[in-house]
């Protein structure tokens, strides 16, 4: 009797803790643990007033303190998902005060860690109007900042990193303690880690990056959240492996069907043989159906260069197009950034930088003229439309030529779900899946690292043309512009008795074809 008695007890006791981890949705706001009332203002001042799914799954669990693993589409509200509980778990805890307290030293008590500067900018903006009023600082970790006095701090995983390394590594000399520990960012407090856009912070990319923040940050109270639109299960398990065993259970929390697009949006594979095929399609695009703002992603920086300098007077509008990518200054991105969301750029030209997390409300067309390096990079670039609190809908194309061919299922299959196929269904671009050839695990691994080769060097050498002409064509073009202009030279040397201090005009032979 007494082994079954302890059975019976070991039944009870694995019963209970099933239990305790089954955490109900989030019906409203208010169902928050001892909400802030200035907080539940905040968060209908942001036009929020009832939550999403993915908030209704993800903020009690984030409020219990337990560790999430949350897959939810893009434009879902991941944001505010994981927003609202912390900064109501500061103010439960009494670390924000309702009144300022501006002469206090805070301590950081959440980090939120993201891909680009892009979207650790957007965070941190989405966290103040949330935290306005309420006491609690929300803050940019910027390069070579420290000393920061916010419990939240947002960062990009480098610049998170050195500043982690660089607070534990600092020894300071007698007499200067108080001076270095007043300008050292004191970590010690932090007991939230959220990873957004983790599945690209756990790629190869980032990894060693973020892996090294998750050591530096390791405590028996942190709990880590990971959002995304994409986690696949390598992600999962190494996140899996990096918890640890004396932390509380890691709940896993999907949101519709898992690696799929917003079903409102239009999508459309469109075959165009070559690469001049894509140029003649798009400015097809702009005189017959193009519905601004657009985004255009490239593969690379110099295509994304090359295409703008194509394109630069499609529209009837000049100054209309612009370019944005890692290269650029801080200054200018921000600077392209304010026109594009401004409304004074209608097509912004850009490589897979903006395709993370970033919420444009207002675009209503996603053009690959290059396709994805993988399907979760497709996902996340048309999830750039369709946003929670956006335009509804919008139309995604993606270019591709004979040589993509064997890359596009993947694609024609994230299409094919979207327009009611499902994984076996009936739909319109189920036929096109079935056609298409099966790609290789290690052509997809060399895609993912390279993109497609052809075009991150030209055939001659030449990285990033984009034309619909022959090398001889913008020759003889460029030769024809040199007679022109040195025809009009002599017009006017001859004219005004020569301006040439005695020197003989040079005729202008033509501009050389650097491409």
């Amino acid at each position: 009797m007494e082994p079954t008695n302890a059975n019976e007890e070991e039944g009870k006791k694995k019963k209970k803790k099933k239990e305790a981890l089954m955490i109900q949705p989030l019906t409203s706001f208010t169902h928050l643990h001892k909400l802030s009332p200035r907080l539940h203002r905040n968060i209908r001042a942001q036009g929020y007033r009832v939550p999403t799914e993915v908030q209704m799954g993800a903020m009690p669990v984030i409020s219990r303190g337990e560790n999430l693993i949350c897959c939810a589409p893009t434009g879902s509200g991941k944001t505010v998902a994981f927003m609202v509980p912390v900064l109501d778990w500061i103010l439960a805890q009494g670390k924000g005060d309702e009144g300022g307290g501006e002469g206090k030293r805070k301590k950081v008590r959440v980090v939120v860690v993201a891909p680009t500067k892009e979207l650790a900018s957007q965070i941190v903006n989405e966290g103040k109007k949330l935290a306005l009023g309420t006491g609690v600082r929300v803050a940019l970790l910027k390069k070579g900042g420290e000393g920061v006095k916010s419990e939240v701090v947002v960062s990009t995983p480098a610049v998170l990193l050195h500043s982690l390394e660089a607070s534990t590594s600092c020894s300071p000399s007698p007499g200067e303690g108080d001076e270095m520990e007043e300008k050292k960012t004191d970590w010690s407090s932090v007991s939230r880690l959220i990873l957004d856009e983790a599945d690209i912070l756990l790629d190869p990319l980032f990894r060693a990056q973020t892996l090294g923040i998750w050591t530096q940050l390791q405590s028996p109270h942190l709990r880590t959240s990971l959002f995304s639109a994409t986690i696949s299960s390598s992600t999962e398990t190494l996140c899996q492996q990096h918890i640890p065993p004396s932390s509380s259970p890691t709940i896993r929390l999907i949101v519709g069907l898992k690696d799929t697009t917003i079903q409102n949006i239009t999508q459309k594979l469109t075959y165009t043989a070559t690469e001049p095929g894509k140029l003649l399609a798009l400015r097809q695009l702009f005189t017959t159906s193009f519905h601004p703002p657009a985004l255009i992603f490239v593969q690379t920086i110099p295509r994304a260069r090359a295409l703008v300098a194509e394109i630069l007077y499609d529209l009837p509008t000049p100054g209309r197009i612009a370019v944005l990518h890692a290269e650029l200054s801080d200054v200018a991105r921000a600077e392209v950034m304010g026109r594009f969301l401004a409304g004074e750029i209608w097509v912004l030209v850009t490589t897979d930088l903006l395709a993370r997390g970033m919420d444009f409300r207002g675009v209503r067309c996603v053009i690959n003229y290059d396709i994805p390096t993988s399907v979760a990079g497709y996902i996340h670039r048309v999830g750039r439309m369709g946003r929670s609190g956006g335009v509804q809908g919008g139309l995604a194309i993606t270019y591709f030529t004979e040589g993509d061919v064997r890359f596009v299922k993947g694609i024609a299959g994230v299409i094919a779900k979207a327009q009611g196929g499902g994984e076996g269904g009936k739909g319109e671009g189920k036929w096109l899946v079935n056609a298409l050839p099966k790609v290789g695990k290690s052509d997809k691994e060399r895609l993912k690292k390279r993109g497609v080769e052809a075009r991150s060097k030209a055939a001659d050498g030449k990285e990033g043309r984009i034309s619909t002409k022959s090398g001889y064509e913008r020759r003889r073009e460029n030769r024809k512009r040199g007679a022109v202009e040195g025809s009009k030279r002599r017009k006017v040397q001859a004219w005004g008795g020569g301006d040439s201090d005695g020197e003989e005009g040079e005729e202008f032979m033509g501009i050389t074809d650097l491409d």
